[in-house]
């Protein structure tokens, strides 16, 4: 029997640098506006910043890595790992934009989506459908 080989699917790298360039344009918009007190423009500039740094981190470490044996899924710093048989369920949806996503639901409750404009979606896809049918529901 061929072993099936590992890939990982990630989302694409412009959606973080989007979040990047509008954190430091936030910081920058906002420090370079002159007053007394930079201090509040900092704070005020940090509560825009931050948040959309955030996001950006989340779209650079949204990792989810197809194994042999088993599932690695990682946001941000947290990592669960799990089995194929672990998976309660796997849908594909379709919403009123021209996009689709896989909903992969696991027995401990937690569900990871997978967009389809993330990279290897559509080797995703293949490699759950060998392990179990995937359900086709629309969104409203």
């Amino acid at each position: 029997m061929k072993q099936q080989k590992s890939f990982t699917v990630k989302q694409p790298w412009v959606l973080g640098a989007f979040f990047v360039c509008c954190g430091i344009a936030f910081l920058v918009l906002l420090l370079g506006a002159t007053d007394d007190k930079l201090y509040i423009r900092l704070l005020e500039a940090s509560v825009l910043a931050v948040p959309t740094l955030a996001v950006a981190i989340y779209y650079y470490s949204w990792i989810i890595a197809f194994e042999s044996k088993k599932i690695i899924c990682r946001v941000f710093f947290f990592t669960r790992e799990y089995r194929y048989g672990e998976i309660i369920s796997v849908s594909e949806c379709h919403s009123s934009k021209p996009s689709r996503r896989l909903r992969i639901e696991f027995a401990d409750g937690r569900h990871f989506s997978v967009p389809d404009y993330c990279s290897n979606y559509a080797t995703a896809k293949q490699t759950l459908m060998k392990h179990m049918s995937i359900k086709v529901v629309d969104e409203l």
